[in-house]
């Protein structure tokens, strides 16, 4: 309640309370002028008061009509009405100006003059935000004919704010021939050219090219790649051709030419179909017209049907690795609850978002079937996962489940403890967004994310998935509750600090819109493309061998890496070329979304290789490690800690040891060649904190690594860093671009990615508002609506210095 004289608040309950004995509360000799007006947040009006007893005028204001709440007065408290109805500046003689709060709803202007008291009704409505000015997410682009994409349309309003326009904009194709566009915009290629996409929204339009392409093929995909067959097996290839834009289209084996360089050992027919007829390799090569490949096949002695591990446990969310032995290939997978990707050995098992007993089904090509018992816990639980804080405020963590000790970590704050159970987080003066990161001895990671005085937040602010695949995110700030809107796609809340976002099906661009009570509006932009894969998965190569790999999905252009070979990527396709020494090599291909897959390349100059090439293990684990070519028997020995099933044998099991590091396993054919398979164990997978990272130009950040094996090197596409390596580093973002991607390396050559959105257009967004208004060309009508623009800016933006 604000009031101009301390006198009028005790004055003013005389009033009511005199009211509340019977006595009337309106005398004919006061009135209040006008009894009714309609603000907006921040505008101001002015109130005469009209009585004999001048002297004894006080005025106040409340948040609640003083005309309804009047009728329940019964004591010296006013039921339903709150403080901060506004201000009041006292003018000359009767009159006073209000300023109208800035949150919507009804208020009371009231004056007394000591025996009776009039009241005027205030309307605050929420302000009509203009629009300055209207995105295309994604920009210009390529398509393949017959491709669809979603796009989202967002907007920027005078109050700094973003919301989704995408159903609310007209959208249009200056060439429907070549690309059609729906109302909802959603683009379908027709045929190859150039067309110019627009989307409208009152005055503001956003442009962007679309080419669209023949549906010309870059790549022949063969799987699976390579072929591992136990002696009599059998496996039909499937072919796919990788096509302009990425996606991939389906072969007819009656359009290609097969052969087999070992018939002794495989044969191959017309029909894609392998014949496992001995131990030993080969290689199939597949030509299908102007697309070539070839995969390598590997037969060994039979084996049953079998997975490893036989049975595992893990935490909802969490997602495990394992492997399919022997059988004959391929496999069918599926699972009861969970989700399983993968193909040929090597698959990953993805919990589903409740506790429960799950069952993996695998079925091979001859119809054998084993089961994987999957138990799903609660696994690791943070308490809470979001929070909001004020500068210098303290707040208690609690982690339970998964396996101690807990090690914790924090972005910016301070921790009264660094390990246990529970701690004590401080927030720092700065306001911003901040995580919080426990992690157990098993590799468990999970972050809480805690909001100082930054807002209505919905974190992270974007989202790069999977087709159907779900996503958590959090909502902290604002005044719940909250409103959550996508264009597409569906949203859960399964307890009160976690919501999940599930993908459509369809690829493109989507917006998740988070507002709160009192219409502040968060969004989180959703990009949707099918994974970034590579095919073969292994390469055993000659040296100086040539290989040819297929990339294909992901988000953006591809970057590639490599350790000792050479590459060449055009399109789908990076044409490889293996070094004159024998040893590992390692590709990595990195997609614009930080996405990564690592392609491991044995050279050898014998033909012995061991298979998996690479592979990564928490301590306790096993994996099978078998020989492939050479000359049999084969002997086995591990360089390291870590125990072997047996020192004779195609195939053995390796167990990992407790100690964090790099083992090889080293296994030696009968004329003395060896070959080495290298297993890294480790504390769990390699973590980058804080998880998502939205700077202003210029803004710094501290990043810290965690698990994977020490020795760290950072790198970033934009930014730069206080040092290169180390666990702890300064990170300063791009003054030049929008956004950066970091990469971080540990040393078994392991890479995790961190995408940064740099908020580079809030300045330009600010100084283009002012100076189209002064220039008579702006979409802001009244000098209201500028004001609030740039109080909005000044309290969100402290301590940015616009130019």
């Amino acid at each position: 309640m604000k009031t101009h004289n301390p006198l009028s608040i005790n004055l003013f309950m005389l009033s009511v309370l005199l009211s509340g004995l019977g006595i009337p509360l309106y005398a004919n000799g006061l009135t209040i002028d006008p009894t009714s007006a309609s603000l907006k947040p921040g505008e101001s009006i002015e109130f005469s008061a009209t009585t004999e007893n001048v002297d004894s005028l006080q005025w106040v204001t409340v948040k609640g009509n003083m005309r309804v709440t009047r009728q329940s007065v019964r004591a010296d408290i006013l039921p339903g009405v709150v403080m901060s109805g506004g201000e009041l500046q006292p003018l000359t003689g009767t009159n006073v100006r209000y300023t109208a709060p800035h949150e919507k709803g009804t208020y009371s202007v009231a004056v007394t003059d000591g025996s009776a008291i009039a009241v005027a009704v205030v309307t605050v409505e929420e302000p009509e935000y203009t629009i300055i000015l209207v995105e295309i997410l994604g920009g210009d682009r390529r398509l393949t004919v017959g491709a669809t994409q979603a796009l989202s349309l967002q907007a920027r309003l005078t109050d700094l704010s973003q919301q989704d326009y995408t159903d609310r904009a007209t959208w249009q194709s200056n060439d429907p021939s070549i690309l059609e566009v729906s109302p909802k915009g959603l683009l379908t290629a027709r045929k190859p050219g150039t067309a110019t996409l627009s989307a409208s929204v009152g005055e503001q339009t956003a442009q962007i090219q679309i080419t669209v392409e023949a549906e010309a093929a870059v790549g022949l995909v063969i799987e699976p790649s390579p072929v591992y067959l136990p002696t009599a097996g059998q496996q039909t290839l499937n072919l796919s051709k990788i096509l302009r834009d990425n996606r991939q289209q389906p072969v007819d084996s009656a359009d290609c030419r097969f052969s087999s360089n070992a018939q002794p050992f495989v044969t191959v027919n017309n029909s894609a179909e392998l014949q496992a007829l001995s131990p030993g390799s080969a290689v199939i090569k597949v030509d299908c017209d102007d697309l070539h490949a070839s995969v390598p096949v590997f037969v060994s002695s039979p084996f049953e049907l079998a997975t490893n591990p036989e049975a595992f446990t893990l935490g909802v969310e969490d997602s495990k690795s394992f492997q399919i032995i022997g059988g004959m290939p391929p496999y069918q997978v599926t699972a009861h609850t969970g989700r399983v990707s993968g193909s040929g050995e090597s698959w990953r098992y993805q919990a589903a978002l409740i506790a429960t007993l799950d069952i993996v089904t695998i079925t091979d090509q001859a119809g054998a079937q084993v089961e994987l018992n999957v138990t799903v816990t609660k696994g690791m639980m943070l308490s809470p996962l979001a929070v909001d804080l004020s500068p210098n405020t303290t707040k208690y963590f609690v982690v339970s489940g998964g396996l101690p000790p807990y090690r914790w970590r924090v972005s910016a704050g301070e921790l009264n403890k660094y390990e246990g159970t529970d701690v004590g987080y401080t927030a720092p003066e700065v306001r911003g967004v901040y995580e919080i990161t426990v992690n157990d001895k098993e590799g468990h990671v999970k972050t809480a994310v805690i909001n100082v005085g930054a807002g209505l937040i919905a974190t992270p602010n974007q989202f790069i998935m999977e087709p159907e695949e779900a996503k958590r995110f959090q909502i902290t700030g604002g005044e719940p509750p909250y409103t959550i809107s996508a264009t597409s796609g569906t949203y859960t809340q399964e307890e009160d600090e976690a919501y999940y976002y599930t993908a459509p099906s369809v690829s493109g661009d989507y917006s998740l819109v988070v507002r709160d009570a009192e219409g502040r509006n968060a969004i989180i932009a959703v990009t949707v493309a099918s994974a970034l894969k590579v095919t073969p998965s292994e390469l055993f190569l000659q040296r100086e061998e040539e290989a040819e790999l297929n990339l294909s999905g992901g988000h953006g252009d591809y970057v590639t890496t490599l350790i000792t070979g050479k590459g060449k990527t055009e399109g789908g396709k990076l044409t490889y070329t293996a070094a004159n020494v024998a040893g590992r090599d390692v590709i990595t291909i990195i997609d614009e979304a930080g996405a990564v897959v690592q392609v491991n390349v044995l050279v050898s100059t014998t033909g012995f290789y061991v298979s998996p090439i690479e592979s990564y293990k928490l301590p306790g684990e096993t994996i099978q490690v078998r020989a492939l070519g050479g000359t049999p028997p084969y002997s086995w020995k591990v360089s390291g800690e870590g125990r072997l099933s047996s020192e004779q044998g195609e195939r053995v099991t390796f167990t990992a040891s407790d100690i964090a590091e790099k083992v090889n396993i080293v296994v030696t054919d009968n004329t003395g060649q060896e070959t080495k398979s290298h297993v890294i164990v480790y504390q769990g997978e390699l973590q980058i904190t804080p998880q998502s990272l939205a700077l202003a130009p210029g803004e710094e950040a501290k990043l810290q690594a965690l698990l994977g094996l020490d020795n760290y090197t950072w790198r970033a596409d934009n930014g730069k860093f206080s040092t290169t390596e180390g666990e702890t580093v300064t990170y300063t973002a791009p003054t030049d671009a929008d956004e950066d991607v970091i990469r971080l390396e540990d040393a078994s050559g392991k890479i995790k990615t961190l995408r940064v959105v740099i908020n580079s257009d809030t300045c330009e967004i600010v100084n283009k508002a002012i100076e189209n208004y002064f220039n008579g060309e702006s979409e802001i009508d009244d000098r209201i609506n500028l004001f609030l623009l740039l109080e909005q800016f000044l309290e969100e933006n402290e301590t940015m210095a616009c130019k």
